[in-house]
């Protein structure tokens, strides 16, 4: 009785989990990337031979990550090449991952309604839709899965060592840098969870131990430095003060968007902190004085709360992939880069509400309404991702100044069949970018459908490439036109 006491909540999680993502699954394909990843040929194919061997071989999208590959591969033979069964997977991940976070924080020594509160808070933030509802982000998903996994077979090794606990939980993260590298610094941000969740001491217990991990990070980490050399910005040469100034504003991000998440990070042209204007040297002074005064307030509370330092200490260390150390970092942390740091947040939130058991019932009011809150905004979320026309409005309010957001919008709207709509939208693009074809096409296409031919056809006379050439002689041969749509231009992945 009480196992199944401790199993409940993690179920109910996965229920409330999967029920809130679920308009995801009812997402079509996305422009950015999602042609390289769930459109391509080698995963359109299924489990095949040749599929599979490509897959455990290919640096395709500048990653070797074969785990994700397999993993959409196997949808592909699984549901075929629409883009139901990628979303469904995406969202069961998800589903799957909440739970196991609620079952990791219990065996850290949270109270299990503390673990499964920050467990559904976690899962259910508006951070976590772009890792969902893209089906790209597929590699997020499942190397935090198997992150999580790993960590919970780690834990109980930690209770009970031994070799064969060992094992599992090295193989688990194995595969998830084989699904993502970002989660190499799982070894290290496991020995915070010695130290502040098992009271683990010693060189041997707490290094020589994980010699599995060391082995596997020591055999993936170059592979993965040498795949994605075309990323390492020129900021290795950067002066040590813009170095430090971009890993200080990453780690504020990674604060600052728990608290105040973005909508459609992934849309976002990215720059880096030093090239923001006026950067230097108070933002960089601000953010660290801001992050010692943290660490300071949590060495300070750490016998009463080690969880707080504890789980400070898993986001700095899971966020060093995206940080400006071996790369450069952003000064918009896409939300999905969030997800294995913000682990550490969810940590910290449970053992506080483990530690505050005479605010229960007020800790336990806050968490439902936040839970509520997180899950409407999600919703919201989730219509951007999976509404085009939500999506493209979306683009061209924050960005009135853009003709590729106005493209996006208008291309939408003519999907939509709304093409009276759409002309006025697509004109102003015109008016924005006078020789961006594809804003020309789309154009031509919305005069098109209100029946003006002629001033379509001096539209598309406008444009350059195959597509505006091909859709001209549609045009005059009463086929219908081919729109035109693609990413904004940016600048890191």
């Amino acid at each position: 009785m009480d196992r199944l006491r401790t199993r409940l909540p993690g179920a109910a999680i996965f229920l409330i989990v999967f029920a809130t993502f679920w308009p995801a699954a009812r997402g079509g394909f996305f422009f950015v990337d999602d042609a390289r990843y769930a459109l391509n040929p080698h995963v359109s194919a299924g489990l095949a031979p040749s599929s599979v061997a490509w897959a455990l071989t290919t640096r395709e999208c500048e990653l070797y990550h074969p785990a994700t590959w397999l993993s959409l591969e196997a949808d592909a033979a699984l549901y075929g090449p629409g883009p139901f069964g990628f979303h469904l997977t995406n969202v069961l991940l998800h589903a799957l991952a909440a739970l196991l976070l609620c079952e990791l924080l219990m065996s850290w020594g949270c109270a299990p309604a503390a673990a499964a509160g920050a467990a559904l808070l976690f899962a259910l933030h508006p951070l976590r839709v772009e890792t969902v509802a893209w089906i790209s982000e597929r590699k997020g998903s499942l190397a935090g899965t198997l992150t999580l996994a790993s960590a919970l077979l780690y834990s109980r090794h930690a209770r009970r060592p031994g070799l064969k606990r060992l094992l599992p939980s090295s193989g688990a993260f194995l595969l998830a840098v084989l699904a993502k590298p970002s989660a190499l610094a799982l070894p290290v941000a496991l020995l915070a969870v010695d130290v502040f969740a098992f009271r683990r001491r010693g060189f041997k217990t707490l290094v020589v131990e994980k010699w599995p991990f060391w082995l596997a990070g020591a055999v993936m980490a170059p592979v993965t430095l040498a795949t994605q050399s075309v990323y390492v910005h020129s900021g290795g040469r950067l002066p040590a003060l813009a170095r430090a100034g971009d890993v200080f504003a990453a780690l504020r991000a990674q604060l600052v968007s728990a608290a105040a998440p973005e909508s459609m990070t992934v849309l976002r042209p990215l720059l880096f902190p030093h090239e923001a204007p006026a950067y230097f040297p108070l933002q960089v002074a601000a953010s660290a004085l801001a992050l010692a005064a943290l660490t300071a307030a949590l060495l300070a509370a750490r016998r009463k709360w080690p969880e707080g330092l504890g789980g400070w200490l898993w986001l700095m260390v899971m966020s060093v992939p995206t940080l400006g150390v071996f790369r450069g970092a952003l000064t918009v942390t896409p939300n999905r880069y969030t997800w294995l740091p913000h682990v550490g947040l969810a940590w910290a939130a449970a053992g506080l509400a483990t530690r505050g058991k005479k605010a229960a019932a007020p800790l336990a009011a806050a968490a439902a309404a936040l839970a509520l809150l997180f899950a409407a905004r999600t919703r919201t979320e989730l219509a951007l991702w999976t509404d085009p026309v939500a999506r493209g409005a979306f683009a061209a309010a924050r960005a009135p100044e853009s003709a590729w957001a106005r493209n996006e919008l208008g291309a939408a709207l003519l999907q939509a069949g709304r093409s009276d709509e759409a002309e006025p939208v697509l004109r102003e693009a015109v008016r924005l970018a006078p020789n961006d074809s594809m804003a020309l096409n789309n154009f031509a296409a919305s005069l098109a459908a209100a029946g003006r031919t002629k001033e379509a056809l001096q539209a598309l006379s406008r444009a350059a490439g195959p597509v505006p050439l091909e859709n001209a002689r549609a045009l005059r041969e009463g086929r219908p036109l081919t729109l035109m749509t693609g990413p904004p231009d940016l600048k890191a992945p």
